[in-house]
This record gives C-alpha cells, sequence and structure tokens, in this order.
C-alpha cells in the first residue's frame, strides 16, 4: 500500500491508498475530460476584447434600440364630470399638421403613447 500525508492548515491526517485506487482515480480523471485547461495568458488577451464589446454594447444599445417620442393622456368629462365613453379624441402636430385620432374608453380615458416631439393641439 502507498501511503500519503496531507495536511489542508488546520489538521494534520493520513490517507491510505491502494495501487489500485489510484490507478482508478487516474482512469476517471481521464474519463471525466481531456483536463486541459487555458493558459492564464490566452485569458488575458481576452479579458480585454470581453470588455470592449461590453462597453460598445451600453454605449450603443440603448441608441439602437431608443427613440425620442412623448405621450399625451387625459380624460373626456362633460360639463357635470360624468366620463364620456367613445368620444373621438384627435391630436394634430401643430408643425407637420399629422392627425392621429382615436376613441375614449369605458372611463373616458385616452392616451397617445408615442408621438413624435412637438405642439400639439387636441
Amino acid at each position: 500500500m502507498d501511503a500519503r500525508q496531507i495536511r489542508d492548515g488546520r489538521s494534520f491526517g493520513m490517507f491510505v491508498f491502494s495501487p489500485t485506487q489510484i490507478e482508478t482515480s487516474r482512469h476517471a480523471g481521464r474519463a471525466m475530460g481531456s483536463g486541459r485547461r487555458v493558459p492564464s495568458d490566452q485569458r488575458r488577451s481576452v479579458m480585454p476584447l470581453v470588455l470592449a464589446l461590453l462597453a460598445v454594447v451600453l454605449l450603443f444599445g440603448g441608441a439602437a434600440l431608443g427613440s425620442v417620442t412623448a405621450s399625451i393622456s387625459g380624460t373626456v368629462t362633460d360639463s357635470s364630470g360624468a366620463a364620456i365613453v367613445g368620444a373621438a379624441v384627435t391630436a394634430t402636430n401643430v408643425e407637420t399638421g399629422i392627425a392621429q385620432t382615436l376613441h375614449t374608453n369605458q372611463q373616458g380615458y385616452f392616451t397617445f403613447p408615442s408621438l413624435a416631439l412637438g405642439h400639439y393641439d387636441l
């Protein structure tokens, strides 16, 4: 039998392995994978590339997905304060003349969720 001593910093013990156990352990290690590791210099050369890619995504990702828009919302009521259901509401851009029309819901509520920036008449 082959005796090996291992010290882990807190205790000192002795583990005894037979030659068969050692060979089986080596065989199991080969079966689990090649055991190849990426050299640390290769990992260091990939890190700047990963950081640069992350910076590009953070800087330009929002600009590619986002655009500048505005919204207008409100409630249409009569003189007594009751909501008007199905009222037509039109938002017209003063500069371009482009108009959008929609109808109020059951509570008299309307919303234009994505309008180009500008001045609007309702």
